[in-house]
């Protein structure tokens, strides 16, 4: 089974990075298209707080670009 982990950082210069929020599904339960995923605190409370994302599965069978295939992870 796959899953996809979405998490939430304060990131400032002066203390370690503290994880706000997540929220963990099976990859067979995400639906294409503009979706509110909706956070759960660390002690797994829900907030308030949602990510809006646009979500496109792709199905690529090339075995020879397997490698050049990456997450590129931004921090805002």
């Amino acid at each position: 089974m796959a899953l996809v982990y979405f998490s939430v950082y304060d990131h400032d210069a002066f203390t370690s990075d503290d994880k706000l929020a997540q929220f963990c599904l099976p990859l067979t339960m995400m639906q294409t298209g503009y979706r509110h995923i909706y956070l759960r605190a660390n002690n797994n409370d829900e907030t308030h707080s949602t990510l809006f994302v646009n979500i496109d599965i792709r199905n690529d069978n090339s075995v020879n670009d397997i490698n050049d295939h990456h997450i590129d992870r931004t921090r805002l």
